[in-house]
């Protein structure tokens, strides 16, 4: 079941009001849902992921994108690291509310996003196997 944030959930910090963290927190389960969809990682929603769970800005958008969604196992990397972050802080301060209410959806999705990347892994190395089979012993 795919997690639907309300306002009501959260609490406002100076300078972000409890609406912009459940904003945050439905766009983070609609992009994971959406398969990290490059159209759904806009630039307000990077700025703030980068500021979430530990995450740095890897120099810029761009860089962020290629650290963590150009694969499988990159982006299984990515919800672990989500997963097991421990957030600190006063939700009146942070964004730990939203950390904390995103950490069980995001260890539903890595488990799965590790086992699909372990069968691309497997499918990629027997392929390789089937290849080199070919090549070598053919001249045997």
């Amino acid at each position: 079941m795919t997690p639907r944030f309300d306002a009501n959930q959260f609490t406002p910090t100076e300078f972000d009001s409890a609406a912009d963290k459940a904003k945050f927190a439905n766009h983070f389960v609609k992009f994971v849902e959406s398969d990290f969809k490059a159209s759904l990682f806009q630039k307000w929603f990077y700025v703030r992921l980068s500021l979430t769970f530990g995450h740095i800005a890897h120099y810029n958008q761009h860089g962020f994108w290629a650290e963590y969604f150009t694969s499988t196992k990159d982006k299984a990397h990515f919800l672990w690291r989500c997963a097991y972050w421990d957030p600190c802080g006063d939700p009146k301060f942070t964004w730990c509310d939203v950390e904390i209410s995103l950490r069980g959806y995001c260890r539903t999705k890595a488990a799965a996003y590790q086992a699909k990347a372990e069968q691309e892994l497997e499918a990629a190395e027997r392929s390789e196997l089937e290849r080199l089979k070919n090549k070598y012993e053919a001249h045997g």
